[in-house]
């Protein structure tokens, strides 16, 4: 059992993992009744390619917390991360992602995910693709 332990701590220490770091709120504007576009400002900046997606946590009223997963929907550097958040109804994430105010702190970590025309053959002329879905985002 202890080997085991020993080997799952190596493995955590030495694969990179991205943490958990401390985001400020700039803005949780409502886009409509059941949508909110989140912007943070994280601590650190998390670079990002489109595609990706981050893991945002917030302790609940329970002091449990809750964690989900959001693609980003801005391209940026990583200094500043936008979410369009679709808010499920008495969902607990989306009950505390609509209570979140200019300022407050949250937890995110990431980016995760390979989506992307990184992988693509350089041949390749033309795409077509078609998606829906709240998370679909400039």
């Amino acid at each position: 059992m202890r080997i085991w332990y020993t080997a799952l701590i190596f493995l955590f220490l030495h694969l990179n993992l991205p943490q958990y770091q401390t985001a400020c709120v700039l803005a949780n504007t409502s886009l409509n009744a059941s949508v909110r576009h989140l912007t943070l400002q994280p601590e650190h900046s998390l670079a990002f390619i489109p595609g990706q997606f981050f893991l945002l946590r917030i302790r609940g009223i329970d002091s449990e917390y809750v964690e989900r997963s959001y693609s980003a929907a801005n391209f940026s550097s990583g200094e500043i991360l936008e979410f369009v958040i679709r808010l499920e109804p008495h969902g607990k994430m989306s009950t505390l992602i609509e209570a979140l105010k200019t300022n407050d702190v949250i937890d995110i970590k990431g980016p995760f995910g390979k989506f992307g025309f990184q992988a693509l053959p350089s041949d390749v002329k033309k795409i077509v693709m078609v998606a829906g879905g709240v998370g679909i985002s400039p």
